[in-house]
């Protein structure tokens, strides 16, 4: 029944997009908002690992699919290590990059009950993946992130936290953005008042020229 449940999730993930979010701060970090997303075009990001200093898992693995258009509302937001949470110094990746949408199975492989023509769909397609996942190169890079954040920046971000109302949102948020591109794995950040649409700062690369 496990083996079935992880199969079953993980077509879901490859044939589909995610949305979500979610915000991590430590006892010294500012309020982030972490969001993975990608502008290959034609392609499922699987993020197999990402890991902090000291070999420290950050994220599990998951899919993000492609959205050149609407990256920043488009990406993939999901928990991080309770133990690692806040603004790393840097993170390492390891992905690989799947063909989209991934692969086409009977939509009866989601709705059937236990019956043998369900085994053998969910077999033939743990095959070909199998199979697949062999040919498919493993990339890594590590992201400097700490370092390409204006201190003045972080410090606006903290300052809004410490005088925030007991469970009030702050008036200055942090949104860091994790942006597969083809050229590598790319950092942007913004800060914003969630009472505007517009940020109120921004920088790292410049994803709308690639």
């Amino acid at each position: 029944m496990m083996r079935r449940s992880f199969i079953l999730s993980s077509i879901a993930m490859l044939t589909g997009c995610f949305t979500g979010d979610i915000h991590a701060a430590g006892a010294a970090d500012p309020n982030i908002s972490v969001t993975y997303t990608s502008v290959i075009r034609g392609r499922s990001i699987h993020m197999k690992s990402a890991k902090l200093p000291g070999d420290k898992e950050w994220s599990d693995g998951l899919f993000v699919c492609d959205n050149p258009k609407e990256w920043r509302s488009n990406g993939m937001s999901p928990g991080v290590s309770s133990d690692s949470q806040g603004l790393p110094e840097w993170v390492d990746f390891e992905w690989q990059e799947w063909p989209h949408p991934y692969p086409k199975v009977p939509s009866r492989i989601f709705h059937a009950k236990e019956d043998p023509a369900m085994e053998r769909a969910i077999q033939q397609w743990r095959d070909q993946f199998d199979s697949d996942s062999k040919q498919i190169p493993i990339k890594t890079q590590r992201v400097q992130v700490r370092g390409r954040i204006p201190l003045d920046v972080v410090q606006e971000v903290m300052e809004s936290q410490r005088i925030a109302p007991r469970g009030k949102l702050p008036g200055k948020l942090m949104d860091v953005y994790f942006v597969w591109t083809v050229h590598g794995v790319k950092l942007y950040w913004e800060l914003r008042d969630p009472a505007m649409s517009r940020p109120l700062k921004s920088g790292g690369d410049d994803i709308d020229s690639m």
